[in-house]
């Protein structure tokens, strides 16, 4: 794994905890809000993972 892969790899880890735990600390006592809070958490990691690794990719310089 390079590291803009381990990279991105943490920041979206680190987006969907943050993301759940405030989804369940303010949505606890409505399941339909934190439905939907971990519908929308699951939807915007992927592109969280790859806009963050291309950004880190296009700032390392060439190995070549």
């Amino acid at each position: 794994m390079d590291r803009a892969t381990g990279v991105a790899a943490t920041t979206a880890i680190v987006y969907v905890l943050v993301m759940l735990v405030v989804g369940f600390w303010i949505f606890w006592g409505d399941l339909l809000l934190l439905g939907a809070i971990v519908f929308i958490t699951a939807v915007l990691a992927p592109p969280c993972f790859f806009v963050t690794r291309h950004t880190v990719r296009t700032q390392q310089p060439d190995p070549s």
